[in-house]
């Protein structure tokens, strides 16, 4: 695709951690921004996993229009191991609340709008979650790595801080001015219905908990 890595120097093997900088075309909607950032992080297991069926926008064209390069180009679908609903789901909490803790509310909205769409998902298997809470907590906890992950410290309670990050608005600005900006109007969703539907999300989750 002839694309540019603007960041080669910043690129080191044997890290848990890295970003990609890429040069994307220019595009007139001033949400996005002129680089496309790709981060690779293996410091966590991914667990659960499931199989999914991964296919292409091409495959799937040429499957009503001219399945013979399907045949020529072995463009047919396979199968991947990814990672979880219910795993993401936990990622993606105790990502709101490690931003909210580090005061970094620029361009993390997202996260809340993520957690809106796999909570409305019929795959979620919502019995599951709890323990993955306290599963995921005790791994983060255990890389001794407090600046990166203060939510995964031992005296933090991430669902009452969660309620309180959600009733004290601290990602509305973001949330308004960029997330809402990026999606299609098809699935945009407004602050405060997901708002709410979090807010839900938490009392149901703490009705879940086994003490």
């Amino acid at each position: 695709m002839d694309l540019l890595l603007l960041n080669k120097q910043d690129v080191k093997s044997r890290r848990n951690f890295n970003v990609y900088n890429i040069e994307i075309p220019a595009s007139s909607t001033s949400s996005l921004k002129e680089n496309l950032i790709i981060e690779t992080y293996l410091a966590l297991k991914a667990y659960p996993y499931t199989e999914k069926e991964l296919d292409s926008y091409i495959g799937e064209y040429l499957q009503v229009n001219n399945d013979r390069l399907i045949q020529k180009f072995d463009l047919y679908p396979f199968k991947i191991k990814v990672q979880s609903l219910e795993r993401t789901l936990v990622d993606k909490l105790y990502a709101v609340c490690d931003y909210d803790q580090q005061g970094k509310y620029d361009r993390n909205s997202r996260h809340l709008y993520d957690i809106y769409k796999i909570w409305q998902s019929r795959e979620l298997q919502k019995d599951q979650i709890t323990t993955l809470l306290d599963l995921v907590k005790i791994e983060r906890n255990s890389l001794g790595k407090s600046e990166l992950y203060p939510s995964a410290e031992e005296e933090y309670n991430l669902l009452d801080n969660l309620n309180e990050i959600l009733m004290n608005d601290f990602f509305k600005e973001d949330y308004e001015k960029i997330t809402l900006s990026l999606l299609y109007k098809e699935e945009n969703v407004e602050y405060k219905k997901m708002k709410q539907a979090l807010v839900q999300m938490v009392a149901e989750l703490k009705g879940m908990m086994v003490y």
